[in-house]
């Protein structure tokens, strides 16, 4: 017995379409420019693959639904009472790219250390002409 359209989460019916229209994710993703990767967790689901977070989820949801026939707003109201049914939100990745944090710190560490070697390259001079001077004088 068939589940009734209602039924059925946004990731089956992207599922079922596709293979309906016997159509691979190679092809899809070259055509929607989207990533091989990411139609699958559509399909899968699994939205913690996905990046930058809800807009970018419901962008690749409706492009793909409008490529398989089906209407994006029906797909994009099953992901968003699917996430209401879970209470559960979907991740956001940072970018690409290193984070600014961590470069913040890596640049504090690296000026301070810098300043202790000048430190330490100032004083040293001194230290020994101190000497000397005591040494001869």
């Amino acid at each position: 017995m068939a589940e009734p359209q209602e039924e059925k989460f946004s990731g089956q019916l992207l599922s079922e379409a596709r293979k309906k229209r016997r159509l691979r994710y190679k092809r899809l993703s070259t055509e929607l420019n989207i990533p091989e990767k990411y139609l699958q967790a559509l399909e899968e689901e699994d939205y913690g693959v996905m990046p930058g977070g809800d807009p970018y989820i419901k962008g690749y949801l409706r492009a793909y639904a409008k490529k398989l026939g089906i209407d994006p707003d029906f797909i994009v109201e099953r992901y968003s009472e699917n996430l209401i049914n879970k209470k559960v939100t979907p991740s956001i990745k940072p970018a690409r790219g290193k984070d600014i944090f961590v470069i913040s710190k890596k640049y504090i560490l690296v000026v301070a250390l810098f300043l202790l070697f000048s430190l330490f390259i100032y004083l040293s001079p001194s230290c020994s002409e101190e000497v000397l001077v005591e040494t001869l004088g």
